[in-house]
């Protein structure tokens, strides 16, 4: 009886280490040092801090209770370190934020994004982000075909994003205006 026991909480443990926030505050911290090679988070990180906890680097915010990350705040990081060269955000990188709820990349000469191999994997897992800044940015219309797999976005922030017309998104026409 005892080694079923001690089998069960082997066993209940390992999932729990696998699956708690633990493992999948490691997936967002190393999600967040790749994202430090297209931005520059290197102000922001903590690299000296208690065992490089990603919560306390500038620009991140996370749940208190389950430590997930709910808000990054990656604004007008891109052009001092690489020019005002317009890129592509490799959306893949976004995959660990299970929690996210606010992703805000205004200002840094963003073209769009490059999809995930499975395009409905980016709605699944950003299925709680509610606001996306991306203002202030040169997009193309690559950026279309994700915001419309976001079901819970209900603030879309495009200001002066070099996109005009009419867009569909979750089910609603939204009218773009372009900012002079």
């Amino acid at each position: 009886m005892k080694k079923e026991a001690l089998w069960v909480f082997v066993v209940v443990w390992g999932i729990a280490c696998l699956c708690g926030s633990r493992g999948c505050q490691e997936q967002e911290k190393v999600a967040l040092l790749a994202l430090n090679a297209t931005l520059d988070l290197t102000y922001r990180v903590d690299a000296g801090g208690s065992s490089f906890n990603s919560c306390n680097w500038e620009g991140v915010e996370c749940n208190p209770t389950t430590g997930r990350v709910t808000q990054l705040m990656l604004s007008n990081l891109r052009h001092d370190r690489f020019g005002s060269k317009t890129w592509y955000l490799n959306a893949s990188l976004l995959l660990p934020f299970e929690e996210l709820k606010s992703l805000d990349l205004q200002d840094n000469y963003l073209g769009g994004w490059i999809a995930p191999k499975e395009p409905n994997l980016l709605s699944s897992r950003l299925s709680k982000l509610e606001v996306l800044d991306l203002s202030y940015n040169f997009l193309d219309h690559s950026i279309l075909s994700i915001l419309g797999t976001i079901p819970s976005l209900r603030h879309l922030l495009l200001e002066s994003s070099n996109l005009s017309g009419t867009l569909h998104v979750n089910g609603k026409f939204l009218q773009l205006i372009l900012y002079l």
